[in-house]
């Protein structure tokens, strides 16, 4: 980003698709929607969940074994067209995200939101940062984020500042820029080559084999937790030694050595779960 600019071009392989919370599932689409929608909760730095759309933390019901919590909608909570945001605004979305209902139901009582779940989860808070967001149909789409959807043409998506969020965001202005991978070798080259040129600011979906390449920009490795799975077809798999036979024929530490590069050792599974997700 230029000195003294407002404006961050981010760099990405994959065109956006429709930015609509009811229906997006790429990597990218989502990394924009999610500056333009809010769920009612969010991560916060340390990995838990603070409220966003709610006022507080939820509140378990006495005696209900972690199957039922009630909280308020935050009273400060605008759409970026200026509409308050209400109880019912947050149920809707709730009730209408399929993600959502295969964990619970969700009802207005009186001025609060009343969660019910299929199954106890004293942690469910976390699951409302990953679904539930909430919009506004009048004219478009609309959200509570900190940034509203301006235009998307010839494989640019610009966002601007909301001018309702409950917090100014810091940039001005955000440009997601596509640059579609090479046909025949699956590399971002074009998006590698707009870095060097200075064109994109931002390019946060490259593997350490790209990065590897970049001469005239800064790079900045972060650690992640990866989990990757071999799914067999049981029904054309029948037989459990053919399965058990292909799944040992796998060299885990040269798999792990092609996708993380050096020190393949740290990557290899040990059991089911990565060591973050517990045992």
């Amino acid at each position: 980003m230029a000195p003294g600019s407002s404006l961050l071009r981010i760099g990405v392989t994959d065109p956006p698709g429709v930015i609509d919370p009811r229906t997006m599932s790429d990597g990218t689409t989502i990394l924009i929607a999610r500056q333009i929608f809010e769920t009612p909760f969010r991560v916060s730095p340390d990995g838990s969940a603070a409220p966003a759309l709610f006022s507080d933390p939820l509140v378990e019901e006495t005696g209900s074994g972690g199957v039922r919590f009630t909280g308020r909608v935050r009273a400060d909570a605008r759409f970026s067209d200026g509409a308050p945001v209400s109880a019912a605004d947050v149920v809707g979305a709730l009730a209408d995200d399929p993600v959502f209902r295969t964990r619970g139901t969700a009802t207005l009582q009186d001025d609060q939101i009343r969660i019910t779940l299929f199954a106890p989860d004293t942690r469910f808070d976390l699951f409302l940062t990953m679904c539930g967001f909430l919009f506004r149909e009048e004219g478009g789409l609309s959200g509570t984020g900190a940034y509203r959807l301006a235009s998307c043409d010839d494989g640019v998506v610009r966002l601007v500042r909301n001018p309702h969020a409950r917090v100014t965001a810091g940039i001005e202005t955000i440009e997601v820029r596509a640059y579609p991978a090479d046909p025949e070798t699956g590399r971002p080259t074009a998006l590698l080559a707009a870095l060097e040129r200075g064109e994109v600011d931002l390019a946060p979906r490259l593997s350490w084999r790209d990065v590897n390449t970049l001469r005239h920009t800064a790079v900045v490795l972060k650690p992640v937790n990866s989990t990757c799975i071999l799914y067999l077809n049981n029904e054309r798999l029948a037989n459990p030694r053919r399965r058990a036979a292909i799944a040992l024929a796998l060299d885990r530490t040269e798999i792990a050595e092609r996708a993380f590069g050096d020190n393949p050792l740290a990557f290899r599974a040990t059991g089911l779960l990565p060591p973050a997700l517990g045992k």
